[in-house]
């Protein structure tokens, strides 16, 4: 009886929103197990806790402290993202870094994603461990059984973070277009505004009789028109908070 497989120590670089993956196979016979790593992988959490199981450790201690040691990293690299998704989340409407938080929404939902792929196989490793092989004792299928829990809570975690962080994606480019149409109200409402005298002075511009022509009375006509109007046409969209 031997089983392989695939699993990944990951860890956070929160400085950067980018998550870190190390492959890790695992060969795994009723009395060798070996680990195939492609990358450095820090296994001293691993070491400690075969350490501890110690004089009556077996394949199954083995098996267990590597999974478990694996997991709980993982689970720790999904509580870093949780803090990042909730820093995200209390600045997700300040102005003045909008466009860094924008590209931090996409670093951390390419995150999430990356998590669910290198989370959600551990828990058919072990579940494959506990169905397919004889090596765990009954008194550790409890234990196992934790670590399956653990890759559940990872997952659904990863699931939820997706959500939040889509949604806050959504609300922000929202955010944006009402930002957009607030600037086409002010911008169309001083157009407005501007047109009001241009419209008294290209009327009273043109080369035709016009009442009070040739004395001041138009002129006195022509500035009182603008005025009125002007401040009438500002007046609308202020009372509409346009500008």
């Amino acid at each position: 009886m031997h089983l392989f497989a695939d699993l990944y120590a990951v860890t956070v670089d929160a400085s950067e929103t980018r998550l870190e993956a190390k492959e890790l196979s695992a060969f795994i016979l009723p009395r060798v197990l070996v680990t195939v790593r492609k990358d450095p992988v820090d296994l001293e959490p691993v070491v400690a806790r075969w350490d501890a199981y110690e004089p009556d450790v077996d394949m199954g201690h083995l098996v267990y402290g590597l999974l478990d040691a694996l997991v709980d990293g993982q689970f720790d690299a999904a509580l870093q993202i949780s803090d990042m998704i909730q820093g995200f989340e209390d600045h997700i409407f300040d102005r003045a870094c909008r466009e860094e938080n924008k590209g931090r929404g996409f670093d951390l939902r390419k995150c999430l994603i990356q998590m669910c792929r290198f989370a959600a196989p551990m828990g058919e490793v072990v579940g494959r461990f506990l169905r397919e092989t004889p090596l765990v004792p009954q008194d550790l299928v409890p234990y196992f059984e934790d670590v399956q829990d653990h890759v559940a809570t990872i997952t659904e975690a990863v699931g939820v973070g997706l959500d939040i962080v889509s949604g806050l994606l959504d609300t922000q480019a929202n955010a944006q277009g009402n930002d957009l149409n607030d600037i086409a109200k002010k911008l169309a409402s001083w157009a407005a505004v501007i047109a009001a005298p241009t419209l008294i002075t290209g009327f009273y511009g043109q080369n035709v009789p016009f009442p009070g022509i040739g004395n001041y009375a138009g002129t006195i006509t022509s500035i009182a028109a603008m005025t009125v109007l002007t401040i009438g046409v500002y007046l609308l969209p202020r009372r509409r908070h346009w500008i």
